[in-house]
């Protein structure tokens, strides 16, 4: 009997030490692109306040776009939205490139910019030819 518990114990043992050798590592937390700087961009009528952003690649900002007309304006720049990484649960303020800004209100997108220069332009009908355009550079 006593060398059955001691053939018992050593395969329980057996069991538990490759039980814990086979656990999964635990996944590389997902990068938080809300912990970056703030960059406030100002949409008056016609104009972007700065007309020329300047971000650094692949370190995250919470892009604060806001509004301060009396009228709807958006803030356009397909191809650095096609380039950075957002945050998913801002992915639904960007569609095709454009985030669209009513009246006196604010969005936040919080992303990871990409090395480039692109065009920032508001699409409304005559806001680009009245001025609403400008840059973003990220270096």
């Amino acid at each position: 009997m006593r060398k059955f518990s001691t053939i018992l114990a050593a395969g329980a043992m057996a069991l538990c030490t490759s039980g814990y050798a086979s656990q999964p590592q635990a996944a590389a937390p997902p990068v938080d692109s809300g912990a970056g700087a703030e960059q406030r961009v100002e949409l008056s009528n016609f104009d972007f306040n700065p007309k020329e952003i300047r971000l650094q690649a692949g370190h995250p900002y919470a892009l604060v776009v806001a509004n301060l007309a009396s009228g709807g304006h958006n803030f356009t720049a397909k191809e650095f939205f096609a380039a950075a990484r957002i945050e998913p649960a801002d992915t639904a303020l960007v569609t095709d490139g454009e985030i669209e800004v009513p009246a006196m209100s604010t969005r936040t997108v919080h992303l990871v910019p990409a090395a480039g220069s692109y065009k920032l332009v508001c699409t409304h009908a005559g806001h680009a030819f009245l001025g609403m355009k400008g840059k973003i550079v990220v270096e």
